[in-house]
């Protein structure tokens, strides 16, 4: 077994109906591709300095997790991973991402997304006229990612260590972070200057459930209550 897939589950000690239905096919799908499956919920991770506001939101968490996730695999003995977000439901069909064969080239593969950048979030420390709207694609959507070792490790040299914030902020352009946009823009910045080439998940992986617009969409995510809700009710009709 050479694959793993690591499913960030920041629930704050909830269980909550829906959960038991995109788990399960979670754990489903990792059983029918053959893949380690690790779920992720490092609570240490809550109670770090924070070194900009927006990071102190809940939503920064799922980012800080997904950097773990990212450093537990560079060290690890598999070849490739994906980390899902705990609201995606997977499909009985769902194709093997593993040797999906648009996937074979190295690279961080991710949703494309243009969206305005963090202007309530930052509107402590930034003037409004750095926030213009970011130009060309960022994975914003980071929902789903599916990335090989070796760019994962080129990845993590631009991310901040377990415990190290301070030392990374330091060289750390918050205007870079606003321009860019998205909800997880560490992870985005770090690519950027990893010159890592963003690649795009196919169009059937990663999609919002409002968004549907194929019977073969493969990989659904439920994000907010809403999506919850819409959930339910299609596994339960």
């Amino acid at each position: 077994m050479k694959d793993i897939i690591y499913v960030v589950n920041t629930n704050d000690g909830e269980a909550p109906d829906w959960l038991n239905y995109t788990l399960g096919s979670i754990q489903q799908y990792s059983r029918k591709v053959d893949a380690q499956l690790d779920t992720i919920q490092d609570e240490s991770l809550y109670h770090i300095n924070y070194p900009l506001s927006f990071f102190k939101t809940k939503r920064s968490y799922y980012s800080l997790l997904k950097i773990h996730c990212l450093q537990k695999f560079i060290t690890s003995e598999y070849n490739n991973c994906l980390i899902l977000d705990r609201d995606i439901y997977i499909q009985d069909d769902a194709v093997n991402v593993f040797t999906y064969g648009k996937y074979s080239n190295p690279g961080m593969y991710s949703r494309v997304c243009r969206c305005k950048p963090l202007i309530a979030k930052t509107r402590d420390i930034l003037d409004r006229t750095n926030t213009s709207r970011p130009k060309g694609p960022i994975n914003r959507n980071s929902g789903m990612i599916y990335i090989d070792r070796p760019t994962a490790v080129q990845l993590c040299k631009h991310l901040p260590a377990d415990g190290q914030w301070d030392a990374y902020v330091k060289g750390l352009k918050i205007e870079d972070l606003v321009t860019i946009g998205g909800d997880q823009p560490i992870i985005n910045y770090a690519r950027i200057k990893a010159k890592i080439p963003f690649r795009s998940l196919s169009k059937s992986h990663n999609v919002n459930w409002k968004r549907r617009t194929q019977s073969n969409d493969q990989f659904i995510h439920y994000p907010g209550y809403s999506g919850k809700e819409s959930l339910l009710e299609s596994v339960s009709g």
